[in-house]
């Protein structure tokens, strides 16, 4: 895979880029390493543009994305959004739209897909209260949440690796559900570096780290992480009250 950063509206594409399928999102981590991680594990040679918000204080801040948005993107999709993808006529937005996509035509749905489909939803619920608390609320209030919401979701996704026993969510595989999982846990991790304290460090438990460790060990996922392709940093944009970067 390829990556570009685009600070322009020019560079906000309508069509595949370089003949490639093309993940299309901010410059951050946000909602698009799942997709990110998928691509990778399925072997998709894909183009990953990556817009530029740019500094708020700045003449210059979020320009690229909204005209394009109103324009271009709303001639091929109607409803245009970030994250989306372009694969050949294919033309879509929402996170967990893509990463069923990308599933079934590179040939890892799970067997189990009515837990799959479960799990990235309850995920996705869980990554909109953080964005909303990120974005909208004090550090405090972020704080508060992961010391109490946190462990009380973690606890459940610790059980149901236990009770399946075969090291990923819905089998011995990852699927789609497994890179939300590593996502929201990534996140949280570089939460707890910049906002956590001792007394805190364990609310991603040992197992859940062990877990990390089972997807980052994956061959592809492996190689691209320690790639400068990678983009671990910054989890969101510079107008969060909360970037992690």
């Amino acid at each position: 895979m390829t990556f570009k950063v685009v600070t322009e509206e020019s560079g906000v594409p309508d069509t595949m880029v370089d003949g490639k399928p093309t993940l299309v999102y901010w410059n951050i981590v946000g909602l698009a390493l799942p997709i990110r991680l998928a691509l990778v594990y399925a072997g998709v040679d894909f183009v990953d543009i990556r817009i530029e918000a740019g500094d708020p204080s700045g003449d210059n801040f979020n320009k690229a994305y909204p005209p394009a948005k109103a324009g271009k993107l709303s001639k091929i999709m109607p409803f245009p959004n970030l994250p989306y993808l372009l694969d050949g006529d294919v033309a879509i937005a929402q996170t967990n739209t893509i990463l069923h996509f990308v599933a079934r035509k590179y040939g890892f749905v799970s067997s189990q897909e009515h837990l799959t489909d479960y799990y990235c939803d309850q995920l996705t619920d869980i990554e909109s209260e953080m964005v909303r608390l990120m974005y909208g609320k004090s550090l405090d209030a972020v704080v508060h949440w992961y010391t109490t919401s946190a462990p009380v979701f973690l606890a459940k996704f610790s059980e149901i690796l236990k009770s399946g026993g075969k090291g990923f969510l819905t089998g011995d595989a990852p699927r789609i559900d497994d890179f939300k999982l590593y996502s929201v846990l990534h996140k949280l991790c570089v939460l707890q570096g910049d906002l956590g304290s001792d007394e805190t460090k364990s609310i991603v438990t040992d197992d859940l780290l062990e877990y990390m460790k089972r997807v980052e060990e994956l061959p592809k996922i492996k190689e691209y992480l320690a790639s400068p392709d990678n983009l671990p940093k910054p989890i969101n944009n510079p107008i969060a009250n909360w970037i992690g970067k």
